[in-house]
């Protein structure tokens, strides 16, 4: 898919709140509903040529080399326990076909944050916070492979072939590559091939 690059710029973006994502994955979505402080971004993509947008945090993503686009990026800003706020920064390349990081790109931060809650008030170490990283990776594919097998099971003749369309969702998946700032300290979580590079001016 498209390479996308997922940077901090300078200015002010309107907060989108978070659209309803997959039934399967409930109690992931209910607990971002419910959390007034969680915001999730959904940002412009770049197509052939730059766009300028006044924003803190911003995408770019080159022209894809697929017929359809494949890839997700997503900002999702929460609060920590006292307050402070926490910043996800997420890119998905997906594969296959765009499914699967359609539908882990809304749950995927909102997951660890849930897993982090679960532990009990902060503040939490980098091990707690590393362990509620991967127990949320976990839940969301626990969450898409429930519902490949929902779909397949939801026709009659899945026990010879499965039903239409199934066979190719079985192979769709994603990379994911996610940045968390925590009190100050960067966590880089990644699933698949996906890397970051870390740069720094002066």
């Amino acid at each position: 898919g498209a390479g996308i690059a997922t940077f901090v710029s300078t200015g002010v973006v309107t907060y989108l709140a978070q659209e309803q994502a997959t039934a399967a994955c409930a109690n992931v979505q209910e607990a971002a509903r419910d959390a007034a402080d969680a915001e999730l971004l959904t940002l412009p993509r770049v197509m052939g040529h730059p766009v300028s947008i006044a924003a803190p945090f911003a995408t770019l993503a080159a022209v894809s080399s697929n017929s359809s686009y494949e890839d997700r990026s997503f900002v999702h800003i929460t609060s920590a326990p006292g307050g402070e706020p926490e910043l996800y920064f997420g890119v998905l390349d997906g594969h296959g076909g765009s499914e699967c990081a359609e539908f882990a790109y809304p749950l995927l931060s909102v997951a660890a944050t849930q897993m982090l809650a679960d532990q009990g008030p902060g503040p939490h170490s980098a091990e707690a916070m590393e362990e509620a990283i991967v127990k949320g990776f976990l839940r969301v594919e626990e969450a898409w492979t429930s519902t490949l097998k929902d779909e397949w099971l939801r026709q009659p003749n899945c026990q010879t072939y499965g039903p239409p369309g199934t066979e190719r969702l079985s192979s769709v998946g994603t990379c994911v590559l996610m940045a968390l700032v925590h009190r100050g300290d960067l966590l880089i979580a990644n699933a698949g091939d996906s890397r970051a590079v870390l740069g720094q001016r002066g």
